[in-house]
């Protein structure tokens, strides 16, 4: 099941994105796409998607986080965690296409924070 799901939920949700992008998808240069992963791996996603766009002038990433939760679906059981994740997750996929110097009247920018700063401090406690 989860073998023809996964694509077909991520297809649909990159033909949306698509269709609102405006543009043909022949200017999609690169694709991401993420399934079963973890939480962190859609933010990993984008910054890779940045990083395509800032160094490949023109480029155009569509990013596809497509995930089935039924996989982790079990029968009633004492594991708390198991429990707590069946009910706050469920299947579903999103995404969008990332590009760099957007066309001005053409596509909609977002524009999150630009800058930001990120430190280790060693033996911190």
């Amino acid at each position: 099941m989860l073998v023809v799901e996964i694509p077909k939920s991520g297809k649909e949700a990159a033909m949306k994105a698509i269709k609102e992008w405006g543009q043909s998808k022949s200017k999609i240069t690169h694709l991401i796409f993420i399934t079963s992963a973890g939480c962190f791996a859609d933010g990993t996603a984008l910054c890779h998607a940045k990083d395509l766009t800032e160094n490949n002038k023109g480029a155009h990433v569509l990013v596809v986080c497509s995930e089935m939760m039924t996989i982790l679906f079990h029968g009633p059981s004492e594991d708390l965690a198991g429990l707590v994740g069946q009910a706050l997750f469920g299947d579903g996929a999103a995404a969008m296409i990332v590009g760099s110097d957007p066309i001005p009247g053409v596509e909609k920018p977002y524009n999150p924070p630009s800058q930001g700063h990120s430190a280790s401090i060693c033996k911190s406690h």
